[in-house]
């Protein structure tokens, strides 16, 4: 893959992650939210449902790596070797994040 194919492929699956994980959330998936999952499951210790709004702030920080990939791609004098090293493992983490849900 090209740095821009990275760059553009990696941005895209962030934001179909905000949004699935949203969507996810609805209970329009499998009937379900992610706080009736929790209360659900007989654990020692399970945090209240409102303890998972802070998945939304985490998803919403994996905008920056996104948007750090896209401009370098597009611009010859700065170093886009780094695109290369963390284009695959960004992909890779939030493709799984995306099965998960």
């Amino acid at each position: 893959m090209t740095k821009k194919a990275y760059a553009w492929t990696n941005l895209l699956m962030i934001v179909f992650l905000i949004f699935w994980n949203s969507y996810a959330n609805t209970g329009q998936v499998f009937g379900r939210t992610v706080g009736d999952i929790s209360a659900r499951s007989a654990k020692l210790f399970t945090p209240p449902g409102y303890a998972f709004s802070i998945l939304g702030i985490i998803f919403l920080a994996l905008l920056g790596p996104g948007f750090l990939q896209v401009r370098p791609a597009y611009h010859p004098s700065t170093d886009r070797d780094f695109i290369l090293r963390i284009g695959p493992c960004l992909l890779v983490a939030n493709l799984g994040t995306v099965l998960c849900l």
